[in-house]
């Protein structure tokens, strides 16, 4: 048995990582997992076998129980109590967590990123870890797992009929600077709607502004909304739909991973973080195609025609 510990754990880091997980999961058995709560795998591996346990990581700005001297020896003790460990597998440069699996957690072989290392590529670091532990090449695709009867269920339970365009909408994000105004994706749909008998899933929390912008719009009967579900509830319903358009953002990586076409909208996001699977088409701002960085500040230009064109594109 082996552990798995993802440092950057968000809902789309996790999902990148998953097929590297997978596939130790493969040689060694199911896996214990070490994340953080922000990455949702308890629910993105629900019915993933590969994932036996999952310890979740009690660290950040606020502090944790994980945190600090004490905190290392706290989440040892938890390693060291949820089983007896062959080898960890980091998918972390951080010397604390080599030194808090290997010395006080007892694991005797531990694989890691390059101690130190900064500005990584997470996608290429992970792979070529797994590659050099595995001793195989790897796909960067990775997938999530849902039983077919589940995926069948929503379908019936929320109408989704197959003669229509179901389209995924994520509009929302984790800053406004990877946010499209609300109002681009409203006039988006419209235009679609004529083009195509359409409905719309609204992927998003509660906090969301654009579910509610759509709902009060005269597109709110061709509408779900999924604000109110869990992640693992919204799985079925995504896998479902024909196309998913969204911000760079966990919905985004979710219906990839779901085996959906997905237009991501990246205005303020290097495409390296969608560069871990074929799904993803990027749609930038006119002038920045193939140069967007962080702090680009630029989701706001991202012109409606072009994102209109690529739907059609993809749903030839």
């Amino acid at each position: 048995m082996v552990v798995i510990f993802f440092e950057q754990s968000g809902v789309g880091d996790t999902i990148i990582y998953t097929n590297y997980l997978t596939e130790f999961a493969n040689k060694h058995g199911p896996v214990t997992l070490l994340v953080k709560k922000s990455s949702r795998a308890d629910q993105l591996f629900k019915y993933d076998e590969s994932v036996k346990k999952i310890i979740f990581l009690d660290r950040g700005k606020n502090g944790g129980k994980h945190e600090g001297i004490k905190g290392a020896f706290k989440l040892a003790k938890e390693i060291k109590n949820s089983g007896n460990y062959e080898a960890a597998f980091l998918f972390s440069s951080s010397l604390r967590y080599h030194l808090i699996f290997k010395m006080l957690a007892g694991i005797k072989k531990v694989y890691q990123f390059p101690l130190f290392q900064k500005n990584d590529d997470v996608i290429l670091s992970a792979k070529l870890l797994t590659e050099k532990c595995l001793n195989k090449i790897i796909s960067t695709e990775s997938r999530i797992k849902i039983p077919t009867n589940l995926i069948e269920k929503a379908k019936n339970k929320y109408n989704i009929d197959s003669n229509f365009t179901n389209i995924v909408v994520g509009g929302g994000g984790s800053g406004r600077s990877k946010i499209w105004p609300s109002k681009n994706f409203l006039g988006l749909c419209e235009k679609l709607q004529k083009q195509y008998p359409c409905r719309f899933f609204l992927a998003g929390g509660p906090k969301d502004s654009f579910i509610d912008d759509f709902l009060n719009s005269p597109l709110k009967e061709s509408c779900l909304s999924l604000k109110d579900l869990s992640i693992s509830e919204t799985m079925p319903i995504i896998a479902n739909a024909d196309i998913a358009i969204c911000n760079d953002s966990a919905f985004m990586h979710i219906a990839a991973a779901l085996n959906k076409k997905v237009i991501g909208l990246f205005g303020d996001t290097p495409r390296v973080y969608s560069s871990w699977t074929k799904n993803i088409s990027i749609v930038e701002a006119p002038g920045l195609e193939g140069k967007t960085k962080h702090d680009s500040l630029s989701t706001h230009l991202i012109r409606l025609e072009d994102v209109y064109s690529k739907v059609l594109e993809l749903l030839k």
